[in-house]
């Protein structure tokens, strides 16, 4: 690829990084992601780092980690979220910190002055480019995972392999506040974490779910107790969404507050899933499971973790369980939704053990809403 080539590749990372239906909802990063790839000067600070890094959402959560560093500083009073923790800072409760900082409008003049921070930080901002990982542990997905292991486990005792599980916060999904619009709650009714999932289409599974057991992978986990990383965690967030970077604040909290919590190994997700597996609880109905993770493997590590997996249950039954775009994973050889293609979703896939994939139904890549392909009570 040559020097255009790559400047084209970076410049449609950030104008194509927002669906269209996600924009309006997120003007400050749909505002940033349009001046970002029109400025030459951020295009050639992209082209600093490897290949691999120069992706919008790297880019932007290492600015947004910079304002929520310093909320009340030169760059913080540009985000909604920097300024919802300075409220908290300056000794407001939670409620009223949030509500002052959804106030706040934001857009084309606080893109302008971000990117003007971003090009006066250069070397800062390449420098972290260059080691970190967008580190999203989306929470909001934790309903479509409870949903897909009352399909499977029907109430019985389940264990749970959860790859690329990032700070493990998924891990502990029972432990949160689940709320679908078909009616159905699940897990902890007092917990402060939220959870809600709006099923548009289809009917959901009423059982219940027994997590017995829980284990995760990931090349590089976040410990939430560790105050920069946690930061790290909410960076990833996109700043516009108040609910959903509160949500993942209280997940943070919940996980540090635990006595005991779910091991995640660090490694490569193939390599050690394999030890994992031999960890989990024999008598236990086995599910292994990612969401938006193996779109970023290669398609050869994709076809050797469909192998993997495939070679585990030659010893025992294993439930695989997975939230990815279908274009993103070519090596798993997804399987087609019944329903037409549903604009900007992601396919919920279970490949059983002893049925082959199906699809349960077409969701949001933040686990949002999800239309069901068909009646899975």
């Amino acid at each position: 690829m040559d020097l255009e080539e790559q400047r084209r590749a970076v410049e449609t990372s950030f104008l194509s990084n927002l669906h269209p239906d996600d924009a309006p909802r997120h003007p400050l990063y749909a505002a940033l992601c349009d001046l970002a790839g029109q400025t030459p000067q951020v295009i050639d600070m992209m082209l600093e780092v490897e290949p691999t890094q120069r992706r919008a959402v790297l880019f932007l959560a290492v600015l947004h980690d910079m304002a929520l560093r310093e909320p009340a500083g030169p760059v913080g009073g540009h985000y909604p979220t920097a300024i919802f923790l300075a409220g908290l800072e300056s000794g407001m409760d939670v409620d009223t910190a949030r509500d002052t900082a959804a106030k706040v409008e934001v857009g084309h003049s606080d893109a302008q002055a971000i990117l003007q921070f971003a090009l006066d930080h250069d070397d800062e901002l390449i420098d972290a480019m260059r080691v970190r990982r967008t580190q999203t542990n989306e929470v909001g997905r934790s309903g479509l995972l409870m949903l897909g292991l009352q399909v499977i486990g029907r109430g019985e005792p389940t264990a749970l392999i959860d790859l690329g599980c990032s700070a493990g916060l998924n891990l502990v999904a029972p432990s949160y506040r689940h709320v679908r619009t078909d009616g159905v709650e699940l897990g902890e009714p007092t917990s402060k974490v939220v959870v809600p999932v709006d099923v548009r289409h289809g009917r959901g599974p009423t059982a219940p779910v027994d997590l017995v057991w829980a284990g995760g992978i990931d090349l590089d986990p976040v410990d939430p107790a560790d105050q920069e990383a946690a930061r790290w965690l909410l960076a990833c967030q996109w700043p516009d969404d108040l609910d959903r970077f509160e949500r993942t604040r209280q997940a943070i909290a919940q996980w540090s507050s635990m006595d005991s919590r779910p091991e995640v190994k660090s490694g490569d997700l193939v390599e050690e899933l394999p030890r994992l597996v031999d960890a989990a609880p024999s008598d236990a109905r086995l599910v292994i499971h990612h969401s938006w993770v193996v779109s970023y493997l290669t398609v050869d590590q994709q076809v050797a973790l469909r192998s993997t997996i495939n070679d585990l249950r030659r010893d025992r039954p294993i439930d695989w369980l997975y939230l990815e775009h279908p274009s993103g994973v070519p090596g798993l050889q997804p399987p087609r939704s019944i329903g037409d293609r549903r604009r900007g979703s992601s396919l919920f896939v279970l490949d059983r053990d002893d049925r082959g994939p199906v699809v349960l139904g077409q969701a949001h890549p933040h686990g949002t809403w999800i239309a069901l392909d068909g009646d899975w009570r």
